[in-house]
């Protein structure tokens, strides 16, 4: 993936998904994000599973359409390749193989987008418990 596709990958999913309302807070909703971190931290992560899950399902598509190519090229091509050749220049250069590999960029930032949320919310009882303290000392 390109910074730009990454970058309106990041925006949908802040669109769906959007984090900063979950852990924004001030003296006035502090009582309601406690009471709701616990709640969005399984919603969070649950979403997190769901996407190494599929993150999971598409390098093991990957490993098969590899195997399968490797076998392709190794035992049924007219070309007599070593298994470097194969690994080093053509499956690298495989259509379906750069498809999957693009899969697997796009899910691997989906699962850091929710990897990333989930430790978040881990943290806002603590940022809370900061706040609440500073307010107690400044005031």
């Amino acid at each position: 993936m390109n910074p730009e596709e990454v970058d309106e990958l990041l925006k949908k999913l802040q669109e769906d998904w959007p984090i900063i309302d979950v852990i924004s807070f001030n003296e006035f909703n502090i009582q309601d994000k406690l009471q709701n971190a616990s709640y969005q931290l399984m919603v969070y992560h649950e979403q997190y599973i769901k996407a190494k899950s599929r993150m999971d399902e598409l390098i093991d598509i990957k490993n098969r359409a590899i195997g399968k190519k490797y076998d392709e090229l190794r035992f049924n091509s007219d070309k007599s390749l070593t298994g470097k050749e194969i690994e080093n220049y053509y499956l690298p250069r495989d259509k379906d193989i750069r498809k999957i590999n693009a899969a697997i960029a796009k899910q691997q930032v989906i699962v850091n987008y929710f990897e990333a949320c989930t430790k978040a919310i881990d943290k806002l009882n603590w940022n809370i418990k900061l706040f609440i303290d500073d307010r107690r000392i400044g005031g």
